[in-house]
């Protein structure tokens, strides 16, 4: 949550952000400790809704089960990365004003931070605990942010989504160095197969490392923590948790702390 913009619950102490841009109109930091109540990050619940993460002394907890997302789970001709949870992120308050808030269930006054975030040479910290029956699987724990990226000289917009390569420790601290490397990053591609014929064309990845370095240096859409699962195998968006073909996880899990500044 944006202190100068938002709400007069949030203060300082609990989210804040870099006063210094190297993008024009990008931040290039953020800070949340998630002791606040209202933490301005989400989480995808199992029967398709966003719930407001609520912080508390400890943390904010995120508990399974969580919706399987399947938007970038491959398909016959463009391959993604496979099935994911969303466990906890934050939209960008452009991007949540004219797309996000009107959506039913959202709260009103919940987009972080302004236009958007150079993630460029940054550093993410953060403190994760899980609890005692929690059980990841297969996936792994990852930093994540989504943004757009304009192609065909301009003409058309298309969706990309980038994984730092490193995981997220599912206990205690992690210190992620991001670079702008193309190949230090994960991007999800795109599901396209005949039953959901636009995901091809919604989700894609950037072209080389020019549009990569222009996506991580104006990150417009969100940003957060996901599990990436392993699995690729052709599912409908929504499938009992039962189902033989993917094992998901189940627990819960409470970050804490998390800092977003400009490395040296």
């Amino acid at each position: 949550m944006r202190c100068l913009l938002l709400t007069a619950m949030c203060c300082l102490a609990c989210s804040t952000l870099a006063a210094q841009s190297s993008k024009p109109g990008c931040e290039t930091g953020y800070s949340n400790s998630f002791t606040e109540k209202n933490t301005s990050w989400y989480t995808w619940q199992a029967d398709g809704s966003n719930r407001l993460l609520t912080g508390s002394d400890s943390g904010a907890t995120s508990s399974g089960p969580w919706t399987p997302d399947g938007n970038h789970s491959g398909g016959p001709t463009t391959y993604g990365v496979g099935f994911l949870h969303m466990i906890a992120w934050a939209w960008l308050k452009e991007f949540y004003d004219n797309n996000i808030r009107r959506l039913k269930g959202i709260e009103p006054g919940n987009g972080i931070i302004g236009k958007c975030l150079d993630l460029s040479h940054d550093v993410v910290s953060v403190t994760i605990k899980t609890s005692k029956d929690f059980d990841l699987r297969t996936g792994r724990l990852v930093f994540w942010f989504q943004t757009f990226l304009r192609v065909d000289g301009g003409k058309s917009m298309v969706t990309v989504n980038y994984a730092f390569r490193d995981p997220v420790k599912l206990r205690g601290s992690t210190v992620l160095t991001l670079t702008s490397d193309v190949n230090d990053w994960i991007c999800f591609g795109a599901r396209d197969d005949d039953r959901f014929p636009d995901r091809g064309s919604r989700y894609g990845c950037a072209a080389n490392q020019k549009e990569f370095e222009e996506a991580i240096s104006n990150v417009a859409g969100d940003f957060g923590f996901i599990f990436l699962l392993k699995s690729r195998n052709l599912l409908p968006l929504s499938f009992p948790d039962n189902s033989p073909a993917i094992k998901l996880p189940t627990g819960s899990i409470t970050l804490k702390d998390l800092a977003i500044r400009r490395g040296s």
